[in-house]
């Protein structure tokens, strides 16, 4: 393991963050906090190593730590997304089913195939660690990240806006034709 492994791995995720944080104007899910916060102690770690060879295994393991903590940053950034619209989604049909029908119209069924892509693709990754930077890298990350972004808005944003306001409208209409 050398430290531009780690810088690299680090300057990727900060693009990925960064773009999360603009996109949705949040910052991303506690795990990948978690993972940061990691990442730092084992980084600490390895400025406190004074160099000498009896602590060249110490700096490698530190640096294993370091690089492991921010790749598990990287996955959870992607998982978290596709997980928080599957849950945005399903407690939306769970209160507001038909509005949510009506005010997504097709959107709807494909945010569904596209949450299934994610989640096999997510699923392949875990029974194939070595694919995992592959497919994390060429399919998660550059091919659904951005359409991740913009249904998380979405969803959080104007859609359940609207799907509200057509239940309230729906069900004043119901209250007014029963009187």
């Amino acid at each position: 393991m050398k430290i531009q492994d780690i810088v690299s791995l680090h300057g990727k995720l900060a693009e990925r963050i960064k773009q999360f944080e603009t996109n949705l104007d949040l910052y991303p899910p506690t795990e990948v906090s978690n993972e940061l916060r990691y990442a730092l102690r084992a980084v600490v770690e390895i400025l406190e190593i004074d160099g000498s060879d009896t602590q060249v295994d110490d700096f490698e393991h530190a640096c294993q730590k370091a690089y492991h903590a921010l790749l598990c940053a990287y996955h959870d950034l992607v998982d978290g997304l596709a997980i928080h619209i599957t849950i945005s989604l399903d407690e939306l049909n769970a209160k507001y089913l038909e509005e949510s029908v009506v005010v997504l119209g097709a959107r709807r069924s494909d945010i569904i195939e596209l949450l299934n892509e994610i989640n096999e693709k997510i699923a392949r990754s875990r029974k194939n660690p070595k694919e995992r930077k592959k497919i994390y890298d060429e399919e998660l990350y550059d091919k659904y990240f951005q359409k991740l972004l913009g249904y998380r808005k979405l969803l959080n944003g104007q859609v359940t806006e609207d799907v509200i306001k057509l239940y309230l409208k729906k069900t004043k209409e119901e209250q007014n034709g029963s009187k």
